[in-house]
């Protein structure tokens, strides 16, 4: 695996089957989550922007019944890059976490006529939040448990490379230069 310089080697990998990750996630994640939280287990999905967060988070989410994934994209919807913490604390994370329905349709969607909610139900078991930043100080007190992502350098350009929107600016600035491992 190549990584980024200024990232540290996490090996040695070992690959793990998803349902064996997510029980391990959950098992840790109980005895240290608030008390005052009766809503589902929150764990933030995080990695770098094209590393595979989106896919991890929805193969965990597949492997426990019950789990619900939210894209930070969806929340962070025409919002500067870090100011969107407040919307999903208040929209998602707060109702969420007292065990409340949560069908939240932030202001971006009503402004420019974006359909649709996001949506966590009230008997939800795992609230999984994927995205770049999902972890960040702020929403520390809400979170369980994080998992990070750690892709291959050289996939992730890739990834950037061929996207069609904004990626390719992203790419040509952001080439890969770690080592193998």
């Amino acid at each position: 695996m190549t990584w980024y310089a200024e990232e540290p080697d996490f090996g040695p990998w070992a690959p793990r089957p998803v349902a064996s990750i997510m029980a391990d996630l959950l098992t840790r994640a109980r005895p240290a989550r608030a008390a005052a939280r009766t809503g589902p287990l929150v764990v933030a999905v995080v990695g770098r922007s094209a590393g595979g967060m989106f896919t991890v988070a929805d193969r965990l989410a597949a492997a426990v019944a019950g789990a619900v994934v939210v894209h930070t994209d969806d929340v962070a919807w025409h919002q500067g890059y870090f100011d969107w913490d407040e919307l999903l604390v208040d929209g998602i994370l707060g109702p969420a976490s007292r065990g409340e329905d949560v069908a939240f349709r932030p202001p971006a969607w009503v402004e420019r006529g974006r359909e649709g909610v996001i949506g966590v139900s009230a008997g939800a078991a795992v609230l999984l939040v994927e995205g770049v930043g999902s972890s960040r100080d702020a929403l520390t007190p809400w979170l369980d448990a994080a998992v990070w992502v750690q892709s291959d350098a050289g996939e992730v350009y890739r990834r950037a490379s061929n996207a069609t929107s904004g990626w390719a600016g992203l790419a040509t600035r952001r080439s890969p230069s770690g080592t193998s491992g």
